[in-house]
């Protein structure tokens, strides 16, 4: 009877035994399936992130680029306006001269009467 009870308890503790190892097992399995989960998510917020930078340096540049264009052709108009107006200053002397030499030769033949 003693060897049959103890028997019982040796059976008793090796079920306790296996169930407690099995429960850790599935604690560690979910914990695994836990941190799978975080690293995933962290994965994809760390591309996220590269490919909004990425994004972001693209957009820089097509600022960049229009804004040197746009210099770039206000550039071109301000030299093409300095440019009209030295020729039409160069015009307005010429213009001024003629007219100079024009009233000259006018009175010099005024007096040469």
């Amino acid at each position: 009877r003693e060897r049959a009870f103890l028997e019982r308890q040796q059976e008793e503790a090796r079920r306790k035994s296996l169930a407690e190892d099995e429960r850790r097992k599935q604690i560690a399995m979910e914990e695994a399936k836990r941190q799978a989960e975080e690293a995933k998510i962290k994965r994809q917020n760390e591309e996220r992130v590269r490919q909004e930078k990425l994004e972001e340096e693209e957009r820089q540049r097509r600022e960049d680029e229009e804004a040197k264009r746009k210099f770039a052709e206000e550039e071109e108009e301000r030299k093409r306006r300095a440019a009209e107006e030295a020729a039409h200053q160069e015009a307005e002397r010429k213009r001024e001269a003629d007219e100079e030499a024009a009233r000259r030769a006018q009175e010099e033949a005024d007096e040469a009467d």
